[in-house]
């Protein structure tokens, strides 16, 4: 019946309303008014005109409800003639307002107004009291409410909302009326009230008034100081889905107003209430995710920025305002998010700007420079200069301390952007200076030339000394691009640069000492560029000028190789004659030019013949390759002897083999006879031998498929034996700079870690950077790259164990001022409001450690998150009471928080007893989280041994013989292993079980052994690895088996430690080999 009338109600609107306007058409007297109102607002006339068809709709259906006879459409007619009453009103009110414009509330009369509303209302009381059972009378009830809403009559108002409430439970205007109960309180500030509403019309409500009443829910909390409650009562509304908002009146959704809403309960939330909730204690996080798009996002960000200011949360403030500043679009919101960030950054003295902030910056000082409304832009754009010269310069600071490449690449670019705006100046040629300096350290050596050379061109005549300055800088920085850039682009350039410095170098200072090397450098880019005609003549004008110059050797050779690499031997000897002639030729040069000549000569190839089985074999072709070294016939000679002795398995063939190497090194067979030695040296065991004979191949055939994975084998072998310098270079040889920066820090080479991992791009390098140059005593700057390490979540489970090392170093380094901040002073609130900061911002990190699932770091942050909590609980035990308070008056007020920290404390050690025991993990955490004392995450990691000198690489010579017969005996091997381990030298022993694994790859006691190795060198990791790869080959191994029982018991993993002891009975050889295994 209620749809059926409510459609009815809507015709019959319609058609009095047609009726109307029709009936106003020939109106003589509407012309009239027309004249009269030429001078009327548009605004104005158009509200006379909707009253003059609201007054004729009015008359309809008054007469419509004197002349009707069938009562069933009574009811829809006078909730007509009251709408259109309430319409009236509404348009007569605005018609004053625009008639009055600027005229305060009180002075213009609506008394009229509130008569036709008053009107209304009782038109809609008529049906209340005539038609009780109209199908629409929870709409007429809540409409009559607002009616005395509007009027500002709460108590009148009230009593309808009730009955719509009470009456008509179930009906969607329930909701609305307890909503607008719930306003009314909640504007009386009886906030507890005014919950108790909006909760039952949660209970009620649809879409929109569902999330109206949990956004008006979550003002309450917030004023009621329930802040975890208000938040996630105004998550309820930004977390609805784009398919189930419903738009009420045309209006946007609540979700941006949520949003901002929810950022002073979420900023209120104490630690305890974060627990479990990272992205709570990462604000910014999560309105990034929680927003949905871009605008929403900016609104909050500009709310989250001033709201933490006032919390005095300065960093975070200013990452939103850097944040804000990153995203926006608008240019005035851009400015004021710009200024805001910079002005917090100043007042920290804090000058770690955001690499991208350069770049930013110029974009919108690009837009404001184009701006063509607002002059005052365009002058400001002047104002900003200082500014953005300090960021640049503040970022140069910084990355002159971790001299990283990637960061001085990027300032270098900032330099770019900051030239794009300010090109003159008195600051340009400083700031140019800087910029070719930053080149430089950024290994961009031929812009950083081409930077210098052009500082040159800005100097007056006057200026010699600072031109020759520049000139020697570019000269070196395109040298150094010829002889270190990669690409064969950057090597031109640089060439052709150091051709025009050097040119300038001869024009300015033709008699200078260092002009010499500077032409002979020019004149070899040449030869470097195959351009042999012009290189010949360069080389030549050289030797003429300077014949007696250190460089002078090496022109004249280059000069003859200008021919000879192009077959052209007689005019080679002619331009040996040539050279030979000149007066003042130092004799070295004279030498080697005498040799080239007669080399080039050269062409007789005598052949040898001998008896291949004969004992003195190799020993006569030997002595005769001697005879006639560094010939075709000794050259075949000594392979001859090589290729006998290697035949016999003899120990000489090493030393022949590498005099061949030594002295025919660019023959074809030297590849072939290097790789014999490897091979000869790893069935001999020779490790140190084969290591060396793997990185030669690796430099010498850098090009051949094998040369990287020999350079890794050769690098696997020295890290084994602790030789440090050699499996760098090794690694480095293979390309692999992620395992050379690994061997450092493994050995606790700190100091060539921190040059290596410089060199390296992203996280990685940054980690290793940063614990270097910690460990060395330059704390500040290590942790400011370790505190860039946590900004990233890690790709690969490697590098999340570097975030959660990297957050665990910092949270230490954090814990020890948190432990001291307050000591001896009166609580008050100012203190833990720092305190409380500093406990966020601890939190954060070690939060972000258990986030990465990174192994034994996860467990270390869990304990220092119950060290962090232990100590807030003790702070405040033991606080000093502030003055006009007693100790006990002090206890009574904080025992809640710090029975509150306690308990998160014994949660966190726990937690972190329960996942290092379940995922069997060997830390010394756990100890730690039991004893609940002290531990240094220094103390998690054991150094490995550098290689001893006393210890010998090779294989023991009792073996030698057996090794020789039975090179792939495994059982030998073995043995072998264990007698490296009883000596002392298990690092070696790896290397030798290596072998045997290679050989049989599922012999489960290969990795057991491997296993007890490690035990040996405290690496239990490691050894809990081997030990488990042996038991999923063997599940009966009762070494590995064994061995996992031991690290448990040392661990305190009682119960893993009986359940691998039940599943290792009886006895088997190598259990002696280690006190863990009995």
């Amino acid at each position: 019946m209620f749809r059926k009338r409510s459609k009815m109600t809507n015709i019959l609107r319609s058609f009095f309303c047609l009726i109307a306007v029709i009936s106003l058409l020939p109106s003589g007297s509407l012309a009239k008014t027309a004249k009269r109102t030429k001078t009327v607002s548009v605004a104005a006339r158009k509200l006379q005109d909707n009253l003059q068809k609201i007054d004729a709709s009015i008359d309809v259906t008054k007469q419509k409800l004197k002349s009707q006879s069938e009562t069933q459409f009574a009811p829809d007619l006078y909730f007509m003639l009251a709408e259109l009453l309430h319409d009236k009103a509404s348009a007569s009110a605005a018609l004053k307002a625009e008639q009055n414009p600027g005229a305060p509330a009180g002075e213009v009369d609506y008394t009229q107004e509130k008569r036709i509303s008053q009107d209304a209302i009782e038109t809609y009381k008529l049906i209340e009291d005539r038609f009780p059972k109209y199908g629409a009378m929870d709409r007429v009830l809540y409409t009559v409410a607002m009616e005395y809403k509007g009027l500002q009559l709460e108590k009148e108002a009230m009593e309808y909302f009730k009955k719509v409430s009470g009456n008509f439970p179930d009906s969607a205007y329930a909701a609305k009326s307890l909503i607008e109960i719930g306003d009314i309180f909640f504007n009386r500030k009886d906030y507890e009230f005014a919950l108790e509403q909006y909760k039952k019309a949660q209970a009620k409500a649809k879409e929109p008034e569902l999330s109206t009443a949990y956004f008006k829910g979550g003002w309450c909390l917030t004023h009621s100081e329930k802040w975890l409650e208000s938040v996630q009562s105004f998550e309820k509304v930004f977390t609805v889905s784009d398919s189930q908002v419903v738009k009420a009146d045309g209006k946007d959704d609540l979700r941006e107003e949520a949003l901002v809403a929810s950022v002073w309960p979420l900023l209120e939330l104490a630690p305890h209430q974060m627990q479990g909730q990272i992205l709570y204690q990462k604000p910014i996080e999560y309105y990034r995710k929680m927003s949905g798009d871009k605008s929403r996002f900016r609104r909050v960000l500009a709310r989250l920025a001033q709201r933490l200011d006032f919390k005095k949360r300065s960093r975070e403030s200013i990452e939103a305002s850097f944040e804000l500043f990153h995203i926006s679009d608008d240019m005035k919101e851009k400015r004021s998010a710009f200024e805001s960030a910079y002005m917090g950054m100043k007042k920290l003295k804090s000058d770690s700007f955001p690499l991208w902030l350069p770049q930013a910056l110029r974009d919108l000082l690009l837009e404001m420079r184009r701006d063509t409304q607002d002059r005052k832009n365009r002058k400001d754009v002047v104002k900003y200069e200082p500014v953005f010269r300090d960021i640049v310069t503040s970022l140069n600071k910084s990355a002159l301390v971790t001299k990283r490449p990637d960061d001085l690449k990027a300032v270098a670019e900032a330099y770019d952007d900051y030239f794009v705006i300010y090109s003159r100046g008195r600051k340009i040629p400083q700031m140019k200076l800087n910029q070719a300096e930053v080149l430089f350290g950024a290994k961009q050596y031929g812009e950083a030339g081409q930077a210098y050379l052009d500082l040159t061109r800005r100097l007056s005549a006057r200026s010699q000394k600072r031109r020759q300055g520049f000139l020697d800088s570019a000269l070196e920085s395109f040298l150094k691009g010829i002889s270190e850039s990669e690409s064969p682009l950057e090597k031109f350039q640089a060439r052709d640069g150091y051709r025009d410095a050097a040119k300038n170098y001869q024009r300015y200072y033709p008699r200078d000492s260092k002009l010499a090397g500077i032409r002979f450098n020019a004149a070899k880019t040449y030869y470097d560029e195959q351009k042999f005609d012009v290189a010949a003549k360069e080389l030549q004008n050289f030797l003429k000028v300077y014949p007696g110059s250190p460089q002078s050797r090496e022109a004249a050779l280059l000069y003859l190789d200008c021919y000879y690499l192009r077959d052209q031997m007689k005019e080679m000897t002619e331009a040996g004659k040539r050279v030979l002639a000149m007066r003042g030729l130092s004799p070295d040069a004279r030498s080697a030019v005498q040799k080239a000549s007669s080399q080039a000569a050269m062409k007789a190839i005598r052949s040898v013949a001998g008896d291949f089985s004969s004992k003195e074999y190799a020993t006569k072709f030997r002595e005769f390759a001697k005879k006639n070294k560094n010939s075709a016939m000794g050259e075949n000679a000594l392979y001859e002897a090589f290729v006998s002795l290697k035949a016999q398995n003899q120990p000489q063939a090493f030393d022949v083999g590498e005099e061949y190497i030594g002295s025919y090194e660019k023959s074809p067979r030297a590849k072939e006879v290097l790789l014999s030695l490897i091979q000869q040296s790893l069935v001999l065991l020779d490790y140190s031998r084969a290591a060396s004979y793997m990185g030669s191949f690796a430099q010498r055939y850098s090009e051949d498929p094998q040369a990287r994975n020999l350079a890794l084998q050769a690098a696997q072998i020295y890290d084994n034996l602790g030789n440090v310098s050699q499996a760098s270079a090794a690694y480095r040889l293979a390309g692999n700079s992620s395992m050379t920066l690994k061997v450092f820090s493994k050995y606790q080479d700190w100091s060539n870690l921190e040059k290596a991992s410089a060199n390296v791009s992203g996280l990685q390098g940054q980690y290793f950077q940063g614990l270097a140059m910690l460990r060395q005593g330059r704390k500040a700057a290590g942790l400011q790259l370790l505190q860039r390490v946590i900004g990233s979540s890690g790709s690969s489970p490697e590098e999340k164990e570097m975030v959660a090392h990297a957050a665990v170093i910092l949270a230490e380094d954090a814990l020890a001022k948190f432990h001291d901040l307050g000591k001896g002073q009166a609580f008050s609130a100012a203190l833990l409001q720092s305190k409380a900061g500093q406990y966020q911002a601890i939190s954060n990190d070690l939060q972000t450690a258990v986030g990465t699932g990174g192994g034994r770091w996860v467990i270390g942050a869990l304990y220092n998150l119950g060290r962090l909590n232990k100590d807030f609980a003790d702070f405040l035990r033991t606080a000093k009471p502030p003055a006009g308070m007693n100790s006990a008056q002090l206890q009574q007020l904080v025992q809640p928080q710090v029975k509150g920290y306690e308990a998160s404390a014994s949660q966190n050690y726990g937690l972190c007893l329960k996942l290092a025991e379940d995922n069997e993990i060997p830390t010394s955490y756990v100890g730690a989280c039991r004893s609940r004392g002290i531990l240094s995450e220094v103390a998690e990691v054991t150094p490995w041994k550098k290689m001893s000198s006393r210890m010998p690489a090779a294989v023991s010579s009792k073996y030698i013989s057996e090794v020789v017969k039975n090179p792939r005996s495994v059982d030998l091997l073995r043995k072998m292993a264990a007698d490296e381990m009883r000596a002392g030298n298990p690092q070696k022993a790896l290397l030798i079980l290596s072998r045997a694994s290679e050989i049989d790859p599922q012999d489960a006691l290969n990795d057991s052994y491997a296993g007890i190795a490690y035990l040996h060198l405290k690496q239990y990791s490691e050894a809990q690895v081997a030990f488990q790869q042996a038991i999923g080959k063997n599940p009966k191994d009762i070494l590995a088996n064994r061995g996992m029982a031991g690290i448990a018991k040392f661990f305190g993993y009682q119960k893993k430690a009986q359940e691998y002891r039940a599943k290792s009975s009886g006895s088997a050889p190598g259990i002696e080999l280690h006190p863990w295994l009995k």
